[in-house]
């Protein structure tokens, strides 16, 4: 999806997919996989406006983690990998509010374990934030709500698709605006930042 825009001093949103091990314990999962892409959106129309950056990594949670290896994600795939934290904490930094699909039953607390500087953002949840069965869309699981808009994810179940593939469905119109648009109003975040209250399984 290509944005443009004569913004020069956009507001920001980090869009955030986490992939873990484990049983669906907040407290013992391990974050294994991280995807983030920093968007900006024109802060008085609420419509997102281009991707500012992105960042991508694995994580090794180490021989003592108890948390079961998903078929996605072998310890193979992770051995000796570490997430860049710098590049984290710079979008994080950056960004005025965080999103993700089921940002309270899941992502938020696993990811605010591991950077705990996301707790000052607002988090939003595409997930139980928006209206989408009114829209036709109903289940709302993210990879449901993909194929209705004629979203393709390159591989589902991963940190960065996912995070792009919800990029792409938040930034379809739903009626006059995007379900972003709408995501981002109904929290009245468009012009301030806001440090967010605390939020299962993944709903994707």
């Amino acid at each position: 999806v290509h944005y443009a825009s004569a913004l020069t001093r956009p507001a920001a949103v980090a869009h955030s997919s986490g992939e873990t091990w484990g049983a669906g314990n907040p407290d013992e999962d391990e974050i294994v996989e991280v995807g983030l892409i920093l968007a900006a959106y024109d802060s008085g129309s609420g419509e997102l406006v281009g991707v500012l950056d992105r960042y991508e990594g694995l994580r090794d949670p180490g021989r003592r983690a108890t948390a079961t290896p998903s078929s996605r994600l072998t310890r193979q795939m992770v051995a000796g990998k570490r997430l860049k934290s710098e590049r984290v904490e710079a979008l994080i930094a950056q960004s005025d509010v965080i999103i993700s699909h089921n940002a309270f039953g899941f992502d938020k607390p696993r990811f605010e374990r591991l950077f705990p500087s996301s707790k000052s953002r607002r988090w939003l949840c595409s997930y139980r934030g928006l209206p989408w069965s009114s829209s036709g869309s109903d289940p709302a699981n993210q990879p449901d709500l993909c194929e209705r808009h004629g979203i393709k994810n390159r591989d589902a179940h991963r940190a960065m698709p996912d995070a792009e593939a919800l990029l792409q469905l938040l930034a379809q119109k739903n009626g006059a605006i995007s379900y972003f648009s709408e995501l981002i109003g109904s929290a009245s975040v468009a012009n301030v930042s806001v440090p967010a209250a605390a939020g299962g399984r993944k709903s994707k």
